[in-house]
C-alpha cells in the first residue's frame, strides 16, 4: 500500500489532483528504492517556479526523503507546487505498459509556455480522449513532441530530437537519453525532425524510459538499428526488473 500524500512536509488527508488550472508538477519513477534523477527534476521545478514568481522552498529534498522512506513498492512519485507555495508529494502505482500509438495534431493553444511543466493540461487530456490516443504535435512540416513525451526519429544514420527552441518541454529523461547515446557512441543530435510517415520514431518520458513508437495514424513503424541499440543501452542502464 502506498502512503498518503505529504503536503508541506506532513501527511495530508486529501490529495490534490495532479492536473489543475495553476501550478507546476514533476513526475519521477521510484524503483527498487531508487528515485531516477531527482536533482534534475527539482532543478527544472525550481527554474519554472522562479520564472513564474512562485514561492520556492529549499526544503523539498528533506520532505522527499521523509516521504520516500514510507514507499515500499514501485511507484510514480509526483511533486506539485501551487502559486500559494503549497507543496505536495504523492505516489501512485506506475501506469501499465501500453502500445505506443500516436495521432497527429497541431500544437494545442495554451496561455502557458511549452517549456515549463504546468498543471494546466486539461485541453490535452480532452484532445487525447477525443482521438483515443496520445498526440504527436506537428508544426511547419516537422514533429515536435507528444502530449506526454519527448520525441526522436532515426534518419540518415543518425537519431534526431527536436531542439529546445521554446516549443517543447525539455524532458529530464531526454537529457539522460542524450548522455547515454553520447557515452555509447550512438549518433544523436538536436535538429528539426521532418514529419515523414516512414521514419522510425521513439519516445522518452520519466515513467516509460526510452521506447519505440508502434503506429502513427494507423501506419505501423519499424524500429531502426540505432534506436534499437539505444533502447538496449537504456534497458541495461535502467532495468525494469
Amino acid at each position: 500500500m502506498l502512503p498518503p500524500p505529504f503536503q508541506n512536509g506532513a501527511p495530508a488527508a486529501q490529495e490534490l489532483p495532479l492536473f489543475g488550472e495553476e501550478g507546476l508538477f514533476e513526475t519521477m519513477l521510484w524503483r527498487r528504492g531508487v528515485l531516477r534523477a531527482p536533482e534534475l527534476h527539482l532543478r527544472r521545478l525550481e527554474a519554472g517556479a522562479r520564472r513564474l514568481g512562485l514561492p520556492w522552498a529549499g526544503i523539498w529534498p528533506q520532505e522527499m526523503a521523509d516521504f520516500l522512506s514510507l514507499v515500499e513498492e514501485e511507484a510514480a512519485v509526483r511533486l506539485l507546487l501551487l502559486p500559494d507555495g503549497t507543496r505536495q508529494i504523492s505516489a501512485a502505482p506506475p501506469p501499465p505498459k501500453r502500445r505506443q500509438i500516436l495521432r497527429l495534431s497541431p500544437p494545442l493553444p495554451s496561455p502557458f509556455p511549452p517549456d515549463v511543466k504546468f498543471r494546466a493540461r486539461s485541453h490535452w487530456q480532452a484532445a487525447e480522449q477525443k482521438l483515443g490516443a496520445e498526440l504527436l504535435f506537428t508544426e511547419g512540416g516537422h514533429y515536435l513532441e507528444t502530449s506526454r513525451a519527448n520525441l526522436y526519429a532515426e534518419a540518415n544514420g543518425c537519431l534526431l530530437t527536436p531542439p529546445n527552441d521554446g516549443r517543447i518541454l525539455p524532458g529530464v529523461t531526454r537529457h539522460i537519453v542524450m548522455e547515454l547515446a553520447f557515452a555509447g557512441g550512438i549518433p544523436l543530435r538536436e535538429a528539426p525532425v521532418p514529419a515523414d510517415p516512414d521514419l522510425p520514431l521513439y519516445l522518452s518520458s520519466a515513467l516509460r524510459g526510452f521506447c519505440p513508437v508502434e503506429q502513427v495514424e494507423g501506419h505501423t513503424l519499424q524500429e531502426g538499428p540505432l534506436g534499437r541499440a539505444l533502447r538496449e543501452l537504456w534497458e541495461q542502464a535502467h532495468p525494469s526488473r
